[in-house]
């Protein structure tokens, strides 16, 4: 369930240099905080990160003071970088806001600005007495989890040394996803006053597994991306903790490690709202109804171990079913379409075949998208083919060009995509903006096959795979195309903007589940101010006659 109290702490606006802000103003961040029901923010101003420290955090004061009703809401961060210890004056800033009680978060730009969390100890030596949060996202830290075939740096290690160094000062490292996720973990269990933010915490369980791993209390809350909605509200809603742990997570964690002053204005300003997100089903989402007035299908889910750093409970067969089972009855999901995470990355056909024997009897709600990797493509015969989807139970075809390195369109894909245009399947694409599954690739082969319904998988992926879905929904010769959703929030284009080039007839809803939380995933749907006509087709009324044309 929801909780009454919340502090964003990754809130930022003001046209910087290297994109366009999701928030130009200080009051289009409220006006976001406002939609999602959202009290208080910690906020730092971009140019503080991109053109200077000490004149951006001005900027931030100035348009404070020139908003006094926003004043109890904002908890003003002050960026701080090593230059500052050569700058007239410039220490001192900050120095007399902390003193002041006016300021009682800092926040690092390590990548961006060029210098290395062990440089920036000198810095914060200056600041020791004032106990201030310092805040820094992880896409400003080590390059060996941002950019794995780049040479590592020592960004994180660096961190843990610097928290020992500095045991009165608490950090907040935000904006970890799934593949930074386990290194963090490390970096909590081997630190006391390491915390982390929840914003782009979107793998099953993963505030659960976080104070397994690391104990009570390592947590506070974030919203991530503007584009992310209420995703992390509804993860939070939904998480295997109780109430007052959520609360915690929600606002009591992080209040509780301001200083003193700071305590003491975050108390003063906290305040309740009520969202007003522009549909009927997010209020009963959040209150923990799950999904009541539609019929959800969930058209792409993972069955089966999982390697690559996922960190997930549970990597068997029946215990993941069970789970599936347990998440249709609490969030309303009427039926999922799932693949063999064996048939992806382990043993060609028979990975498919255990996942139908564990499904056993449940292929009324259970449908299996039937995988196929090009590697192997001498394997899916005419026959194969006409065995597996005789049984009833696969409805459609699966597969992840950019993982295993085959483009969609290479000529070993020909004979299966033959057989499976005349029995009208559709086919689940991994897309990303790469060579081998782009939404361009697909839409070239998909005019080979005009029979087939290609579902482009993630919406592409980043902003130039959304950009590419854009045009291809805009082209009536693509009609055979449709687009998923889930794993689409890596892109700063909002879905609602996408759906201006896309027909909401013709977006499917997915979770990317075992491993992607469902409620984040089904958090950022339904918190879209989009009617709810279209939530009803989207969430399953689409990806019903997908199936029932399948095999027809």
């Amino acid at each position: 369930m929801k909780s009454p109290y919340y502090i964003n702490v990754n809130g930022a606006y003001g046209r910087g240099a290297y994109a366009a802000p999701e928030f130009p103003e200080l009051s289009d961040l409220i006006s976001h905080m406002d939609r999602l029901g959202i009290g208080q923010s910690v906020v730092y101003h971009n140019l503080a990160r991109d053109l200077h420290p000490v004149h951006g955090n001005r900027y931030l004061m100035e348009d404070i003071k020139a908003n006094p009703e926003y004043a109890g809401r904002i908890i003003p961060a002050f960026a701080v970088n090593p230059s500052m210890l050569a700058g007239e004056g410039e220490i001192e800033s900050v120095e007399e806001a902390l003193k002041s009680g006016e300021v009682s978060c800092l926040v690092l730009f390590p990548k961006t600005n060029r210098y290395t969390i062990v440089e920036i100890e000198r810095v914060l030596e200056k600041f020791r007495a004032y106990k201030p949060v310092v805040l820094v996202d992880v896409t400003e830290l080590n390059d060996v989890i941002n950019a794995p075939d780049r040479a590592p740096s020592m960004d994180l290690e660096m961190l843990v040394t610097a928290a020992g160094h500095f045991p009165e000062i608490n950090f907040v490292v935000r904006k970890v996803m799934w593949w930074q996720f386990s290194h963090m973990l490390d970096v909590l269990a081997r630190t006391d006053n390491v915390y982390m933010d929840i914003s782009w915490l979107h793998t099953r369980d993963a505030i659960k597994i976080t104070q397994n791993e690391a104990g009570e209390g390592r947590l506070v809350f974030g919203l991530g991306a503007k584009c992310h909605n209420g995703a992390a509200i509804a993860g939070l809603a939904y998480a295997h903790i109780s109430q007052q742990q959520m609360d915690d997570v929600a606002w009591n964690t992080f209040a509780g490690l301001l200083n003193e002053a700071g305590r003491r204005k975050a108390e003063a300003g906290m305040c309740s709202l009520s969202n007003t997100v522009g549909n009927t089903f997010w209020n009963d989402f959040i209150d923990g109804k799950g999904v009541t007035k539609a019929h959800v299908i969930d058209a792409h889910t993972h069955i089966g171990p999982f390697a690559r750093s996922w960190i997930i409970p549970c990597n068997e067969f029946d215990g993941q079913i069970k789970e599936f089972e347990e998440d249709m009855a609490r969030f309303g999901i009427d039926e999922v379409c799932s693949q063999s995470e064996s048939e992806l990355f382990g043993s060609p056909v028979r990975g498919n075949k255990e996942l139908e024997q564990a499904v056993g009897n449940r292929k009324d709600r259970f449908h299996g998208n039937y995988v196929i990797n090009p590697v192997y493509a001498e394997l899916y015969t005419d026959e194969v083919l006409e065995q597996a989807f005789a049984g009833g139970y696969f409805k459609g075809l699966k597969m992840i060009p950019g993982y295993i390195g085959v483009d969609i369109r290479d000529e070993r894909l020909d004979h299966i995509f033959r057989w499976a245009d005349a029995h009208k399947l559709y086919i689940l694409i991994h897309s990303w903006a790469d060579p081998f599954g782009s939404a361009d690739n697909i839409a070239e082969v998909s005019q080979k096959y005009p029979n087939m319904t290609f579902i482009i998988g993630h919406m592409g992926g980043p902003s130039k795979g959304r950009e590419m879905c854009h045009r291809i929904a805009q082209d009536p010769k693509y009609k055979n195309i449709v687009f998923e959703f889930c794993g689409s929030f890596t892109t700063d284009i909002p879905v609602e903007e996408s759906l201006k080039y896309i027909d909401y007839h013709r977006l499917v809803f997915g979770t990317d589940t075992v491993v992607h939380d469902v409620a984040w995933e089904l958090g950022r749907l339904l918190s879209m101010d989009i009617p709810d006509e279209w939530l009803t087709e989207i969430l399953g009324n689409n990806m019903k006659k997908i199936i029932d044309r399948s095999l027809s």
